[in-house]
């Protein structure tokens, strides 16, 4: 991974710092500084404890006992303080990160499947994010307490004895030297860390999406076997991780005794020789302690800090923010259509990754309140158009109007209130049955879900169920059957209330009865509202106003099943395949 790739995604991250820079940088500043002000408060009281019991005084030691308490109180109570601000402003920035990571998740292109796998995805909202977090928290509070600890200290050591300073310093710089070595192994271990963690996750969702797949193919072992697999190299990673951090803490420990052991050395021979008072020493090795263990932060700091960086490499496509499109003109209050017509003009169509149109040249009109079917064969575009009308691709160039508003003037949030869509994998939620068709209609009633739910034909077996409207559909609606899923998304699309439905193949996956029982619920809403249909099976859209017949993206034939039957060869090889 490049390093100027990595700083470009840590800069993204620490834009998020902007509108909490002044309580950021006040409590980061108390925070980071308080490691320095407590080793010097230490090796003051030392230092004074020390003359106070030379000179013999019992009054001067109950005075200096008094003077250090009250710092002591006033220290504490100001850090408190600054803590508490600090990790307040910590977790605000976490959660604006977190937000706009779900916000990419959840305003993603459509117009291909999502590059990443679901687990990539779950990983980079919990792991990810947590640690690229150690950037602006832990990260930038080691780099500048070792900085503070490090300017202040050696001020003071060199304004006590300019010798000692030296030798401070020394093994200091011996530290950072040596700690910074860690960066690159470090860098390699979390980068490697993050990306098996997201694959471990992946193997979970497998898990919970397929498993019947997994038990009907007889695919435990292997699964399992991956899994141990991936657990076992997390195990290296981490024992890896582990020795490095025991290096890091043994050389500092071996590091600080060598230091030590010079300052008392050549201390007490400045001490023997009068050149330096006893107080004065004793004021020393504290600070000295500090500074070393300063400069050895900082390197080990560096070293720790490829573990966010890593962390924000994996996240830096999802930090960029979802700005409203400037085209826009016509808002939402003023685009809720009823009985309008549909005006597509000649549209052409390319994914993004595709050199060829998926359409080419679609020019229709669909008369308001009718119900159009859409058939073809599988690759001809059925899909890609009925997603075009509805706005699930925020292109400037889609010519589709309804009324007299053009999908190019309007934000596609506000042209899609215009449709209700159902599909063959009709997504439910965990949820009982009256909140999953409520959420067609936030703010809707209980008895608009009733409503809606007679229309689909669904109320019938929800009344059956023991819990009725408040049974729980569970994951993906896995408590139900397939056809009881299909007539409950569709009641979501009717308590919409929206002008336009769209069926996007809702039978496809179903059995013969249910999809019987799903196609005449359609079919009792034909002239209710324009209604949409993609199916490739005939038999069930024979009813509808007009059927469109589309072969490599474009539209080949048009009318009812009786025209088509007699003018249109194609329409005719799809009824018999």
């Amino acid at each position: 991974m490049k390093e100027s790739s990595r700083k470009s995604a840590a800069s993204k991250l620490l834009g998020f710092i902007k509108p909490y820079s002044v309580t950021y940088g006040l409590s980061m500043t108390v925070y980071s500084t308080q490691q320095f002000c407590a080793n010097l408060l230490i090796s003051a009281t030392i230092s004074g404890f020390s003359g106070a019991i030379i000179s013999g005084s019992t009054n001067d030691v109950f005075s200096f006992l008094l003077r250090v308490i009250s710092i002591m109180v006033a220290y504490f109570f100001v850090l408190a303080v600054g803590v508490n601000i600090y990790v307040l402003t910590i977790e605000k920035i976490t959660r604006d990160i977190k937000l706009q990571v779900f916000r990419s998740f959840i305003h993603a292109s459509t117009e291909k499947p999502a590059s990443s796998h679901s687990g990539d995805s779950i990983a980079a909202l919990n792991t990810d994010v947590s640690r690229a977090g150690e950037l602006y928290s832990h990260a930038a509070f080691e780099f500048l307490a070792c900085i503070s600890s490090i300017v202040f200290t050696a001020i003071v050591i060199f304004a006590v004895d300019w010798r000692l300073g030296l030798v401070s310093l020394a093994a200091g710089a011996v530290a950072f030297i040596v700690q910074s070595r860690f960066a690159k192994p470090i860098s390699k271990i979390g980068t490697e860390t993050l990306e098996n963690n997201a694959k471990t996750v992946k193997t979970f969702t497998n898990v919970f999406s397929g498993g019947a797949s997994i038990k009907a193919f007889g695919l435990e072992h292997k699964v399992f076997t991956e899994f141990d697999t991936d657990s076992l190299k997390m195990l290296a990673l981490s024992y890896k991780s582990a020795i490095i951090s025991m290096l890091q803490s043994l050389f500092t420990t071996v590091q600080g005794w060598i230091s030590m052991a010079g300052i008392f050395g050549i201390g007490g021979y400045l001490v023997a020789t009068n050149k330096l008072s006893f107080e004065s020493l004793m004021l020393v090795p504290g600070l000295s302690i500090a500074l070393a263990n300063g400069l050895s932060g900082l390197g080990s700091a560096w070293a720790g800090l490829q573990y966010p960086l890593a962390a924000c490499k994996r996240i830096e496509p999802l930090l960029k923010k979802v700005e409203p499109s400037p085209k826009r003109k016509v808002g939402a209050e003023k685009f809720f259509l009823k009985n309008n017509d549909i005006h597509i003009n000649n549209l052409t169509f390319t994914y993004r990754d595709n050199e060829l149109p998926t359409l080419k040249d679609i020019t229709l009109d669909i008369p308001g309140n009718k119900t159009y079917a859409f058939v073809g064969k599988s690759g001809c575009g059925k899909s890609t158009l009925l997603r075009s009308i509805i706005g699930m691709y925020d292109r400037d160039d889609m010519n589709i109007i309804i009324g007299s508003v053009c999908f190019n003037d309007v934000n596609a949030s506000d042209w899609r209130k215009n449709f209700a869509y159902v599909d063959q994998s009709c997504k439910l939620f965990d949820m009982s049955i009256k909140e999953n068709i409520s959420l067609g209609n936030i703010g809707c009633t209980f008895d608009d879900v009733k409503k809606a739910s007679v229309l689909a034909g669904a109320e019938n077996f929800i009344k059956e169920l023991p819990d009725g409207y408040d049974t729980l559909c569970g994951e993906k609606g896995s408590f139900l059957s397939g056809g009881q899923k299909q007539r409950i998304a569709i009641a979501r699309a009717l308590v919409r209330n929206a002008p336009v439905l769209v069926f996007d193949e809702v039978t496809s996956a179903l059995d013969n009865e249910s999809g019987r029982l799903v196609t005449e619920t359609i079919r009792n809403l034909q002239g209710r509202n324009t209604i949409l249909i993609v199916t490739h099976n005939l038999k069930e859209v024979e009813y509808a106003d007009c059927i469109i017949v589309l072969e490599e993206g474009r539209i080949v034939a048009s009318g009812t099943h009786e025209q088509l039957l007699g003018q249109s060869e194609v329409y005719k090889s799809l009824l018999r395949e």
